[in-house]
C-alpha cells in the first residue's frame, strides 16, 4: 500500500511541479521550451487556453504513441494529460508576472529545473507517463539514444513546428527566443541528471 502511494504521490506531483515550470517558463519572456512554445501559438493561433492548446497536441502525441508502442497503461498517462492542462492554467492565475529582468532570470532557471524534476519524478514514479513523456522514451528505446539526447531530438523538431505556427498565428517567433535554444540543449540533460538522483521505485517484496 504504502508503494503504491508513494508513486502516485511521484505521479502527480511531477505533473504539478512540471506544469508549474512550463508557465514560469512562459512568463519569462526569454524563450519557453520548444514544446511548450508549440502550445503558445497553437493557443494564439486558435484563440484558446494555453491549457486547452496543450491538451489538443497532447491527443496527437497519444495517437502517434499508440501507434508506435500500442498499450492500455498509456490511457493512464493520457488521463494525466488532464491534470496537467488544468494546472497550467492555474498557475497562468497564480504566478505573479514581474517585468524585472533578474526576477525574469530566476523564474526562467527555477522553470527548467521544475520541468526537469516533475519529468523525473513521473517517469520514476513506474506509472504510464503523460504522452510527451512516453514518445520520450520511445524514441530513446527505438533510437537506442539516451534520455537526454532524445529529449533533444524531439525538442529540436518541436522548436521547428512552433516557428511555423507562429508565423502562421501572426506573431513571428512569438515564444521562441534564446531561453528556447537554452532550454533545447539542457532540460535533456537535466532530466537524466535528476534520474540519477531519483533512484527507481521497487515492488516491496513479501516477507516469508
Amino acid at each position: 500500500m504504502k508503494y503504491h502511494i508513494i508513486c502516485l504521490l511521484y505521479y502527480l506531483g511531477g505533473a504539478i511541479i512540471m506544469s508549474m515550470g512550463i508557465e514560469m517558463s512562459l512568463l519569462t519572456n526569454l524563450g519557453s521550451g520548444a514544446y511548450d512554445a508549440m502550445n503558445y501559438h497553437i493557443s494564439q493561433l486558435l484563440d484558446i487556453s494555453l491549457g486547452t492548446a496543450m491538451f489538443l497536441s497532447v491527443c496527437l502525441l497519444f495517437v502517434l504513441t499508440m501507434i508506435l508502442k500500442p498499450r492500455w497503461q498509456s490511457f493512464i498517462g493520457f488521463g494525466l494529460s488532464f491534470v496537467l492542462s488544468f494546472m497550467v492554467d492555474f498557475f497562468e492565475i497564480l504566478l505573479p508576472k514581474t517585468d524585472n529582468f533578474f526576477y525574469r532570470c530566476g523564474y526562467f532557471a527555477l522553470g527548467i529545473t521544475a520541468i526537469a524534476f516533475g519529468v523525473a519524478l513521473i517517469i520514476r514514479s513506474t506509472y504510464s507517463p503523460t504522452p510527451i513523456d512516453n514518445l520520450m522514451v520511445i524514441v530513446s528505446e527505438k533510437t537506442k539514444l539516451s534520455v537526454k539526447w532524445a529529449k533533444t531530438l524531439l525538442e529540436v523538431i518541436y522548436a521547428v513546428i512552433a516557428l511555423a505556427l507562429g508565423f502562421a498565428a501572426g506573431i513571428g517567433t512569438g515564444a521562441i527566443s534564446i531561453g528556447t535554444l537554452i532550454m533545447t540543449f539542457t532540460t535533456g540533460h537535466i532530466i537524466g541528471l535528476f534520474l540519477k538522483i531519483i533512484k527507481p521505485l521497487k515492488l516491496p517484496t513479501k516477507q516469508k
